[in-house]
């Protein structure tokens, strides 16, 4: 996962990769652009930990990294919400990303309009999710995705999203709530 053209920062990319995450905040510390250096892939620190499963390291990023790193896309155009929508289907990661308990009682989607961001091919993570057959994933990111996604352009969103989610046979009355 970790290429060569890291050159300064290829030691931190492999910190996290492998879920050293002590080595990787000291390193963070000493230099507080790392958190936000990619590969040639474009890939973060935040894309590396989604596609490594590391959930506390994840979680710990978003903190550092804020709404900056969050939102940063690789070469294809994908956030990390992206990839882990894509690739793992790990739907804990995809809530460490988009949203934060502020008490016991409520919950705030912090980063909305990240579930709206399009790849370079023009597809949102609910649409990423539902294509793999990721079921669960589907189900959360499609609760989370602003209604307009899907209504856009003559519903080409919805009506994608509701034709991957029968072929992949994701079913469920939750879809039928598509106004």
């Amino acid at each position: 996962m970790v290429d060569d053209s890291l050159l300064h920062y290829k030691s931190l990319h492999k910190y996290i990769e492998s879920g050293e995450w002590k080595d990787a905040n000291s390193f963070i510390k000493r230099d507080s652009t790392a958190i936000y250096s990619t590969s040639s892939m474009g890939r973060t620190v935040l894309h590396i930990a989604v596609v490594a499963g590391h959930e506390e390291i994840v979680k710990k990023l978003v903190k550092e990294g804020k709404d900056k790193l969050v939102k940063m896309k690789d070469n294809r155009g994908y956030t990390a919400l992206a990839l882990v929508a894509e690739l793992t289907g790990n739907t804990d990661i995809a809530r460490c990303i988009t949203y934060r308990k502020i008490s016991r009682s409520e919950t705030v989607y912090v980063f909305k309009d990240l579930l709206s961001m399009k790849t370079n091919d023009g597809e949102i993570p609910v649409l990423l999710a539902a294509a793999k057959g990721h079921k669960e994933m589907t189900r959360y990111l499609y609760s989370c995705t602003p209604l307009e996604d899907l209504a856009d352009d003559n519903y080409r969103n919805g009506v994608l999203l509701l034709t991957r989610c029968i072929t992949a046979e994701i079913f469920g009355t939750w879809l039928l709530n598509f106004n």
